[in-house]
């Protein structure tokens, strides 16, 4: 999987659950993001907290990329 270098970022204000993230990220460098793991094609895509939620577990293997990927940009900066 080859994920993209971002050069620029679309900054927008977090979901509820993420602002003290926010806080702490103003004091160091730091990355946010979502990784979306219902079904886009599935005729009923629920919430996620919802009790009908399923995931689309495939995008683990994304999640486990983005953090390899941003773990060997830190030990190459380094």
């Amino acid at each position: 999987m080859k994920l993209a270098r971002a050069t620029k970022a679309k900054i927008r204000m977090p979901h509820g659950y993420a602002p003290l993230f926010f806080v702490a990220a103003a004091a160091r460098p730091s990355c946010f993001y979502e990784l979306g793991c219902g079904f886009s094609d599935k005729r009923t895509n629920y919430p996620l907290h919802s009790a009908r939620f399923e995931a689309d577990e495939s995008c683990i293997k994304t999640g486990i990329a983005l953090h390899i990927a941003g773990a060997l940009a830190l030990l190459d900066k380094n």
